[in-house]
């Protein structure tokens, strides 16, 4: 019996057992498809994406409408709540509400959407709310970490409980014409603010603020999104106020204000006080003891009244009312300045350039592209010209046609200059306008001309002198009184015709010339 279980019975069930397994075990590829289906057949899950708003600017106790309805809700049916935290203690229900905050300040209003069936899917966004009970726009390049005049102001507004929007130019660009667009651009794009202001300031060094101004009174000529019909501006400036008086009357003819106010720093807390009631605006001005100058329709009168003595200015004057670039009338009242600084450091002092027309060109494209990129450029264009004459040297080519290759040569130099500065992510370098260089690329031909004509060592002195020259024009043209004192008297220009009248006549040795015979000079004072 025992021998029977052992050797047949239990051979037997443990066969029976294995086969069972055998036919039993799972199909892999079966169960894979299945959970392919599934996973096909399962919903995406819900997505929650909360979506608040742009920042407001809002007056004290006035009806406030937050809207969340750009937020992102998948599947749309999904059930949300939308709950609001106004930042001030009160909360709200629900996808577009109203609030109104009873003080003023700066708030962070919440938005909380949770889905109702599963409490843990929501999400947030938030967007801040600037409440004011009185509101100015200040335009100014200081910042509060190093001015402590600027400081003490921010701080007596909030304590008035005023709400103050700063605007600043980009202190990085250096170009002024570039730093006033941008300006403008930033203003563009803050248009609640500029509106709701009733007093406007203007704080800067060199006068970006009223540049700007001006542009955007060019900007909005013809559009109805902006009135400063009941606003005053005020320009802060310590002293020189005629120099800058042609420039405050162009804002006032651009934008129509009630007033245009010229003061001191000093006027800015009889002002802060009075930012409730701009109307007081000039008896505040006029209480606080400050110098002031004040610009309106009465002044506009005067100096639309054409003389003799004025023609000019009344030109300007209403070229930059028919939206003429300050920048170009600047240019071009600059160029007899520098064309006389550069005939009497010829025929004075003995510098040898590239002619008058040159040096006076390139120190206008220094102006246009930064002297910093201005002075690549030019290198630049000195080197390969030099480098493109010496390979084609041996060329045996007619004069033009070498000229012309030299120029291929200096085209792909700029070219290459200009990828250097994209894949660095030179900004100032890629942005330089392409015209300054083309200008200075009529270098080429001079300087190819003088290396034939006098030979490459005095090709290379012209070029260092046109350099030096150019320079020195820059720091004249970029100079800010005599920037101004040209737009306020811009006649000045007629007083270069008596000095080049008077080099005209110049018939003595140059200051170099002097130091060059300087011995022969000593020998003849001797023998006399």
């Amino acid at each position: 019996m025992i021998f029977f279980f052992v050797f047949i019975f239990l051979p037997c069930f443990v066969f029976a057992q294995i086969q069972e397994n055998l036919t039993t075990e799972p199909n892999l590829d079966t169960n894979f498809e299945q959970a392919v289906e599934a996973v096909e057949i399962q919903d995406i899950p819900p997505e929650i994406q909360a979506e608040a708003g742009p920042d407001k600017i809002e007056e004290i106790n006035t009806k406030v409408t937050f809207d969340a309805s750009q937020s992102k809700i998948d599947p749309e049916n999904l059930k949300v709540e939308y709950l609001w935290n106004f930042g001030d203690g009160s909360l709200g229900q629900g996808s577009n509400i109203i609030h109104s905050y009873e003080a003023s300040g700066e708030y962070r209003a919440v938005l909380t959407i949770r889905d109702l069936d599963n409490p843990e899917l929501k999400s947030e966004n938030f967007l801040n709310v600037s409440v004011y009970e009185d509101l100015i726009v200040l335009i100014t390049d200081k910042e509060e970490e190093k001015s402590e005049d600027l400081r003490r102001i921010i701080s007596r507004a909030k304590k008035d409980g005023i709400l103050m929007i700063i605007f600043r130019p980009d202190t990085g660009e250096k170009n002024d014409f570039s730093r006033s667009e941008k300006l403008v651009r930033s203003m563009l794009e803050n248009k609640d603010a500029l509106e709701k202001a009733q007093l406007i300031f203007g704080w800067t060094e060199a006068n970006e603020d009223l540049h700007a101004l001006i542009k955007l009174g060019q900007e909005l000529k013809d559009s109805k999104d902006l009135n400063f019909k009941k606003k005053n501006i005020v320009i802060v400036r310590e002293d020189k106020f005629n120099l800058i008086s042609n420039l405050t009357q162009a804002v006032f003819d651009s934008l129509s204000p009630v007033n245009v106010i010229l003061t001191q720093d000093t006027a800015f807390n009889p002002l802060l006080v009075a930012a409730s009631k701009p109307e007081r605006a000039v008896s505040a001005v006029q209480a606080s003891g400050a110098k002031y100058k004040i610009f309106g329709i009465y002044s506009q009168r005067v100096a639309r009244e054409l003389k003799p003595t004025n023609f000019l200015s009344f030109i300007i004057n209403f070229m930059i009312n028919k939206a003429v670039p300050i920048e170009t009338i600047l240019l071009v009242l600059m160029l007899p300045i520098v064309a006389a600084l550069i005939a009497l450091m010829r025929q004075v002092i003995g510098i040898e350039t590239f002619g008058i027309y040159t040096p006076t060109i390139v120190a206008l494209s220094f102006v246009a592209t930064g002297l910093k990129y201005g002075l690549a450029v030019f290198l630049l264009i000195l080197i390969v010209g030099t480098l493109g004459r010496l390979i084609l040297k041996k060329a045996r080519l007619l004069h033009t046609p070498k000229l012309a290759i030299v120029i291929v040569f200096v085209s792909m130099a700029i070219l290459a200059m200009l990828a250097e500065g994209s894949v660095s992510s030179r900004t100032g370098l890629i942005s330089i306008s392409i015209f300054p260089m083309l200008i200075m690329m009529i270098l080429v031909e001079k300087f190819v001309n003088v290396q034939v004509e006098k030979g490459i060592k005095t090709a290379i002195k012209i070029s260092i002198e046109t350099l030096l020259i150019s320079i020195l024009c820059y720091f004249i043209v970029t100079w800010q009184t005599l920037r101004n004192a040209l737009l306020t008297y811009p006649e000045i220009i007629f007083g270069t015709i008596v000095i080049n009248f008077i080099l005209g006549k110049w018939t003595g040795l140059t200051l170099r010339e002097y130091w060059r015979f300087r011995e022969v000079v000593k020998a003849i004072r001797r023998k006399k």
